[in-house]
Order: structure tokens, then sequence, then C-alpha cells
């Protein structure tokens, strides 16, 4: 990985000023629809609810990572040497979040007088929605890196974050509110909550289908490009992907560093139990009362919002200027934060400032996934990003194991043995992404 790369794919392809709107209406709505479930406040608490355990909501964030991360394997070899991405990733797209209406109804009929059947409808329609969009990954960031310049694609990132920020402040009132069953009762608050999750993501696709798709890369001579790997079978593509990593070992240390990021969602959703079971101060003032009612989710992923909000632009703007290298160790050193801040938490008695501050830094961690994105886009050439990309994502499949393992710490140890495991990955994450090479010339 040269820096070469970073001016190679720093050309303006047609259409750019459209599709970065179109991207950023896509990524901004996807996030808000999230929001609704969000993993680390909303759907524990929904679980809990329908009647599931900690080992359940371990389930559904390894389903949740491999239903992403596993496909993208065989789509990077399905679309190798495609001209056109778009129509497969809009197609896989919409069966992925369609079926959040029907769940919708499923919770709130059968909610209370079935609770086993709503939580089964849960975990389906979760692990459906996330292999819709594990299936896209591979074309929505081919389609990103064709489409935006390399020097603009922080900006990008960090308009999509804001606005989804600001308005996942909403959000958190609409969670909290629901959440405490101050509007609608058990179950219409989980089915309503689900419902807006649901109008979130078909918005986000509405924009993801109005992209328009700059053409394959091609040569100096105009012809289109091709590899030895468009011909190949799928059981020989297979075998040949394990030489990437030997080929290009400094790509194989962001593989290693985007798994290890993973360490800080896997154990942020724990958090919410953590700090309601007797870790709030029994003096609390009456205006504060509420987190006691139910509250606390809501205030947790309003500091969580609040994070992302003031640090999107610096991430952002850091990647643009000084590369995403950078940002990524700054977004590594915030996330490494979150389980050191929850362990002295709960092991100090200071308590919920130390919890708010943990919320507070994964909020402006948690998209980290982006700085990977855009090394890797940056790092990589045109006619190989799809490959890479599809690799990069299936090298995640260790990190499928963090969410259950973290469940089983908590039942079978303790939550702050949980924390203290997270906070090991993710310091090894730091080291990582901190040997990664720079993509950017120096001036």
């Amino acid at each position: 990985m040269t820096a070469v790369n970073a001016e190679e794919n720093d050309h303006r392809p047609p259409h750019a000023r459209w599709n970065f709107r179109m991207l950023v209406g896509d990524v901004s709505f996807f996030f808000i629809g999230i929001s609704f479930l969000d993993t680390s406040t909303a759907l524990p608490a929904a679980v809990s609810d329908l009647g599931g355990s900690a080992t359940y909501l371990g389930i559904l964030l390894a389903v949740r990572q491999a239903g992403y991360f596993l496909p993208q394997l065989f789509v990077g070899h399905y679309l190798r040497g495609a001209k056109r991405l778009l129509p497969f990733l809009v197609q896989v797209a919409f069966w992925g979040r369609i079926g959040y209406f029907p769940a919708a109804a499923a919770f709130y009929f059968y909610g209370k007088t079935n609770p086993a059947l709503a939580l089964a409808v849960l975990m389906i329609v979760y692990a459906i929605s996330w292999i819709g969009d594990g299936m896209g990954g591979v074309p929505w960031m081919t389609i990103v890196g064709r489409a935006i310049p390399a020097r603009e694609r922080g900006k990008m990132f960090a308009w999509t974050q804001v606005i989804s920020a600001l308005s996942r402040f909403g959000v958190a009132a609409v969670v909290g509110t629901l959440l405490a069953q101050k509007w609608v009762a058990f179950p219409g608050n989980i089915a309503l909550l689900t419902l807006l999750c649901a109008i979130g993501l078909m918005i986000s696709w509405g924009f993801l289908a109005s992209i328009r798709e700059p053409p394959a890369p091609t040569s100096e001579d105009g012809e289109e490009i091709t590899h030895e790997d468009d011909s190949i079978s799928i059981g020989e593509y297979m075998r040949r992907l394990p030489l990437k990593f030997r080929e290009r070992p400094d790509f194989a240390l962001l593989a290693a560093t985007q798994v290890l990021a993973t360490a800080s969602g896997a154990c942020m959703p724990f958090l919410v139990t953590y700090a309601s079971n007797a870790r709030l101060p029994d003096n609390l003032p009456a205006t504060l009362n509420f987190l006691r009612d139910g509250g606390l989710p809501g205030i947790f992923l309003a500091t969580q919002t609040l994070g992302l909000l003031l640090f999107a632009a610096v991430w952002g703007n850091i990647s643009d200027r000084l590369g995403p290298r950078t940002a990524l160790r700054g977004v590594m050193c915030l996330g490494l934060m979150c389980p050191l801040l929850a362990l002295a938490g709960g092991l100090t008695g200071v308590g919920l400032p130390l919890f708010l501050l943990a919320y507070f830094c994964y909020g402006a961690a948690q998209d980290g996934w982006i700085m990977v994105t855009n090394y890797l886009l940056e790092a990589v050439p045109k006619r190989e990003q799809s490959v890479y990309i599809g690799l990069m994502n299936a090298a995640s499949a260790p990190s499928l194991l963090f969410p259950f393992a973290a469940g089983l710490i908590v039942r079978w140890v303790n939550a702050e043995m949980m924390f203290i495991s997270a906070a090991v990955l993710l310091a090894a994450g730091f080291i990582a992404a901190s040997r990664l090479p720079e993509t950017r010339r120096k001036s």
C-alpha cells in the first residue's frame, strides 16, 4: 500500500456532487433508523422486556456481525468484473430492511401474549436485515470509492455523522420515553420503536436507489480493466484470498485493527444493565428519579450521540487533511477509554458520571469503520477494491465471537472481567493502528 494510490483515487468522477448528497442521505437515515434499536441501549432493553437474557443479547450481536461480514467473501466473488454494482446493492438492501414492518406488527400483537415468539421474530428479522446489508457492503464501499474523491470522503462521512447525530438527540428522547412506557405501554412501545427503525431504513434505501453509479474504472487507453480473478471459480477464489495477506502485510495489519476495534461495541451493550443494577446513587435528586424508571437508556443514547456529533467533523477533517491513519489512531484511543471508564465507574463507586463519559467516548469512536474504509480506499487501486473490501470485512469473522464471549463472561464471571478483556483487545488494536504505514505523501 503506497501513497500513490491516494492520488490515483483523487480525480473527480461524474455526478460527484449529486452522489455526495445521495450518500449523505443514505448513511444519515440508515443510522437514524438503527438508532431506534441501538445495540447499546434500546436493543438490550427490548430483549430484556421480551424475556431474553444476556445470552440472547450476545447471540443477537454475534448474528449482526456474522450477517454483515461473512457474505462479503461470496459477494466479492460474485461481483468480480461486474460493470454495474448498484442494481444488486439496491435489491439486497430492500429485502434486508423491509422485514422490520411485519416485525413491528408481530411485536404489537404477540409481545405480551407470546413474548418467546416475539423474541424469535426479532432475532430472525435482525439476522435477515444484517445479511442484506452485509451482501451490500462490497458494492456500497466500491461505489463510494468510485463516486467520491479521496480528499472529500472524510467530509462526506462527517456530514453523515453530524446529521444523524443531531437527529439522534430526538431519537434518544423518543427511545427513553418509550422504554419508560410514558406514552405507550409494553408491547406497543417495542413495536413503535421497530416501526420507526423500519421507516428510517427505507428512507435511507430511497437515497441509495437514487445514486448515479459511476462507470467501472478503465485503463489509460479507455479499455475496461480486467484481472486474473475475474474468471476463476469460487473454490480457487477462496484459496487465493489468504495470499493477499502474505503479499500485503500492512493489509493484514489493517484487518487486525478492524477486528480489535469491535471490542468496544461488544462490551457497551452490557453497560446498560450494569449501570441499572444498583449502580445509581441512592440519593438521586428528584428530577433524576426517572433514571430508575427506565430512562437510563435514553440518557446514555443522548450522551453517546453527543460524542458522535462533536467528533464527527474532527475525524473527517483529520482524515482529509492528515490521512486516515492519523484519524484511526485517535479513534482507537477513545475506543479504549470506553471499557476503562465503565470499569472505573463500577469499581470506584463514582458510577453515573464515569458511565456517561464511557458512552461519550463510545459515541466519539463508534464509527471507526469509516476510518478503516477510508484507509483501504486510499491504499488499494480501484480495480482491486471490491476484492480487498470483501476480504477485509470477511476477515473480521473473529469479532463474531466477541459479543457472545462478552455475554458468557458477564454470566459466568462478572461484568468487570468483561470490561477488562475488552480493554486488552482495544489496546492491541491501538498498537496495530499505530504501526500502519501512511497513505499520503508528505508535503
